[in-house]
């Protein structure tokens, strides 16, 4: 499973994680390269917190970007410590 970085304080009205940085760069940069596909699970954390937790990825347009982006969407029930 792909470690991906996020911002939790960032994030959609639905709870979805918008900020993903993947080895220092933006997710959505390395999409194809990755073959990212929806419903693939990644596991979520942040600099500075000590827990991560397992999300789902899920392609979808974004009005702000005004294009489709990659979100995870965190299951907290997964919430571990690292």
């Amino acid at each position: 499973m792909l470690r991906v970085a996020t911002e939790f304080n960032t994030r959609a009205p639905d709870g979805a994680q918008l900020v993903l940085i993947y080895r220092g760069l933006d997710l959505n940069e390395q999409a194809a390269e990755l073959s990212l596909s929806n419903g693939q699970k990644i596991i979520l954390y942040e600099d500075g917190e000590d827990f991560e937790v397992t999300a789902a990825l899920d392609l979808r347009y974004d009005k702000f970007f005004q294009k489709n982006i990659w979100v995870a969407i965190p299951d907290w029930s997964t919430k571990s410590s690292r």
